[in-house]
């Protein structure tokens, strides 16, 4: 474990924030995707961006050099964004492409203005009322992990191509097309990583690296394509699926997935066969876990956060409580290794074993506090009041800043709209000099310090609370408009129930 950290140390220093733009090699790599990217947008004006967005898939696809490290059964790093990133668009990331060229249409509407004048971090407004940062939210993404670890990425092409015989208009069939191809080239990206390994077989002697790469040649080539056939593919086709599309894409993926009920089958019949000990096990998910907090630094990082998060116990879609193997091993692990990341997300309930909430109370007592606790008797009702099926509702994980996302039905950002209640008040309360004109007028209620009983200034307050919020929401609603030509993500959606 040791040479393994020591490894990714190396590698994911040369490309920190801070290091990056010295990075010629990496530099090189980017311009030249953005040169072809350029010239190709250039020579096909009206493009669809999702067409145009596929289009930067491929060339990713084709000119990203895989980054192995040989002390780990593990594949995921493609090397085209910077350490301390999970996918978030940022200049420095490669397939950030598209929201560097395009981005500027939402800022100068004047709803964007609106946003801005309010916003916490704007150094010139008084009111400070609301933290909104882009017309979209382009974070706290979960991947459709059961459908993909079910049927797989060629399950998906196959009901992409389904779905073109029934027929559609043209936009239909751009976005079609487009998830097609988006998808063929994570497999080309899978593929890639599979030929690495296989070269560096030729020459490697260490016998455990020789085992990483065998292992890494022998799943690249089954997943993501195809369903895992063992614990390690199921590990690794997760693993996979959150980087690459954080790469391609350019948006955050916070979560790993609802780990030991996507994964529980597969150990157990590990541990049955004997192809896995629980020590062995252990070891795998601690080489697996690893990576995050290596990656940003998280020893001398003053901001360690990394929205890397995994879900454990809860419930499956049927509402059987989930307390296996590999919940277990995954709390164990995370402690034996003394690691910070990923995030612990832990659901639980009335109906929760009490083994389970009894492991989780014994390893918070250590110190070693690195748990979310998410009530499902209070959060899957809420989904179902949100329009969810309780089914679907079962299957919720949480995100990075834990907000809650059902996981392949939806983006949720309920992360991304952080309002300033106790500001509101205190401008509902106070500060009668200040001008409640033009902008300020459409979220500014007048102040209510003369009311003449508790009940008339609670009832205008909430209605003051009700119009500050909702002119944020239409403004930002307005200002995101369009989003579908400025970054699309055609291979994020095409595994999104709904979508195809």
């Amino acid at each position: 474990m040791n040479k393994l950290r020591s490894e990714m140390t190396h590698y994911y220093t040369s490309l920190n924030a801070t290091r990056i733009e010295a990075n010629t090699a990496y530099q090189m790599r980017k311009n030249e995707v953005w040169r072809v990217m350029d010239d190709y947008d250039l020579a096909n004006p009206g493009l669809s961006g999702g067409l145009l967005k596929a289009r930067l898939h491929e060339e990713i696809a084709e000119k990203f050099e895989p980054v192995i490290f040989r002390h780990t059964p593990f594949f995921f790093e493609m090397g085209v964004r910077f350490s301390e990133n999970w996918g978030t668009p940022h200049p420095y990331n490669i397939a950030s492409w598209m929201q560097q060229k395009r981005n500027h249409r939402h800022y100068a509407t004047e709803e964007w203005q609106g946003i801005r004048s309010f916003c916490c971090d704007n150094q010139e407004t008084p009111w400070k009322l609301w933290n909104i940062w882009n017309v979209v939210d382009t974070d706290h993404h979960c991947i459709a992990y059961t459908k993909l670890l079910t049927i797989g990425v060629e399950g998906i092409i196959s009901e992409i191509q389904e779905r073109k015989k029934a027929g559609g208009n043209e936009a239909q069939f751009a976005f079609l097309e487009a998830a097609e191809r988006s998808c063929k080239a994570l497999l080309k990206v899978a593929a890639r990583f599979a030929e690495k390994a296989e070269d560096l077989l030729k020459s490697e002697t260490d016998p455990a690296v020789i085992r990483n790469l065998q292992l890494i040649a022998s799943a690249a080539r089954q997943v993501p394509a195809r369903p895992p056939r063992n614990f390690h593919e199921g590990l690794a086709a997760l693993l996979f699926l959150r980087e690459a599309t954080g790469s391609l894409e350019s948006i955050g993926i916070s979560v790993l997935g609802h780990v030991d009920r996507l994964l529980g089958d597969l150990l157990r019949q590990d541990l049955k066969s004997g192809a896995l000990t629980e020590e062995s096990a252990k070891d795998m998910l601690g080489r697996w876990m690893l990576f995050t907090d290596v990656k940003f630094h998280i020893d001398a990082n003053e901001w360690p956060e990394t929205s890397t998060c995994i879900e454990l116990g809860g419930c499956d879609e049927e509402g059987r409580p989930l307390f296996n193997e590999v919940t277990r091993l995954f709390i164990e692990a995370h402690q034996d290794y003394q690691l910070v990341n990923p995030k612990l997300n832990c659901r639980y309930g009335s109906a929760s074993p009490d083994a389970y909430v009894q492991l989780l109370a014994e390893h918070a007592a250590t110190g070693h506090n690195d748990f979310a606790f998410l009530n499902d008797d209070i959060l899957i009702p809420a989904c179902v009041r949100a329009g969810k099926t309780e089914r679907e509702a079962r299957l919720y994980v949480n995100g990075g800043c834990q907000e809650t996302i059902v996981e392949g039905i939806e983006h949720s950002a309920g992360a991304y709209y952080y309002f300033n209640l106790a500001r509101l008040f205190d401008l509902h309360l106070n500060h009668e000099s200040m001008e409640r004109n033009g902008t300020a007028g459409k979220v500014l209620a007048e102040p209510c310090g003369a009311a003449s009983n508790f009940e008339e200034y609670y009832t205008t307050f909430i209605s003051s609370l009700s119009k500050a919020i909702g002119q944020g929401a239409e403004w930002l609603s307005v200002s995101g408009q369009g989003w579908a030509e400025t970054n699309p993500c055609p291979l994020f959606s095409s595994g999104i129930t709904g979508c195809l």
